[in-house]
């Protein structure tokens, strides 16, 4: 198990933008590029497996979406 780290919140927001939830995945002062890609397609990996997405649809066409930005 990992210790807990002070960038947790860039994959709840991260999360929460690919679920419809708010329009960006941004947080304050670009905390959230302290995450390293593969950190995010990890939790896109484990959010699908574990069936969290409320809106699936719109996960799937953000996913896509952040997958063309950031590849």
């Amino acid at each position: 198990m990992k210790d807990p780290t002070q960038h947790y919140k860039a994959g709840l927001a991260f999360l929460s933008w690919l679920d419809g939830h708010q329009e960006n995945n941004m947080l304050i002062n670009r905390q959230d590029l302290c995450r390293s890609k593969a950190h995010y397609l990890s939790i896109i990996e484990q959010a699908s497996i574990s069936n969290v997405f409320s809106n699936p649809g719109i996960a799937f066409e953000r996913i896509l979406i952040w997958l063309e930005t950031n590849y």
